[in-house]
């Protein structure tokens, strides 16, 4: 009798907690994050090493993003972000003349597909695939369709069902508006956290 109450007991926690396992891993979100902002394009790098001298890149201000997804199940989610990979400053050198300098800014929006899986304790790594649309107001007026990617930890803890937090690696790939193809990489290291609804 002991063992039937034992196992009546044992299906029925089962099936109640079945459902608040499913509804964790489903539902509407929103959330951001900042950190640190990189620029890179190997191709000015390139052609300036040609000319004789050396493009140098650097960053000030905070990166930061701001994001909303969708999530279906433990493994897939959409989501649409925003990007803002802060001030770039440029310095160029050449033995034959002095130094130039200059600032831009580069932002972007993207929609990709979040895929990871969900572990029972909270922990989910992701990739990030998708496309973006990015503006950077020194190399292109119109904006430039990026391949927008990324990485990264999320942690929901068990005591917090409905917060979220992320660790991540994000970047948009694409070309700059030059005469000859040049392709550059913006991207950020960043820590932030989202609320489920």
């Amino acid at each position: 009798m002991i063992n039937r109450i034992a196992l009546l007991t044992l299906i029925t926690s089962t099936l109640a907690v079945t459902p608040a396992l499913a509804d964790a891993n489903k539902g509407f979100y929103i959330g951001g994050g900042i950190g640190a902002a990189a620029f890179s394009s190997p191709d000015l790098e390139d052609d300036a090493d040609d000319l004789g001298g050396s493009i140098d890149f650097d960053h000030s201000g905070l990166a930061y993003n701001i994001y909303t997804g969708y999530q279906f199940n433990r493994i897939i989610a959409l989501e649409l972000s925003y990007n803002n990979y802060a001030d770039t400053k440029v310095k160029l050198d050449h033995p034959s003349t002095k130094p130039t300098e200059g600032e831009f800014a580069t932002e972007g929006m993207s929609l990709s597909a979040n895929l990871g899986y969900t572990f029972n304790n909270g922990l989910r790594p992701f990739a990030l695939v998708g496309l973006g649309y990015i503006s950077n107001d020194n190399y292109f007026d119109d904006g430039q369709v990026s391949y927008h990617g990324g990485g990264g930890l999320d942690y929901t803890p068990n005591a917090l069902p409905n917060l979220t937090f992320r660790a991540a690696y994000l970047f948009d790939f694409y070309e700059l508006d030059l005469e000859d193809d040049h392709t550059a990489i913006s991207g950020m290291v960043m820590a932030g956290a989202a609320y489920r609804f």
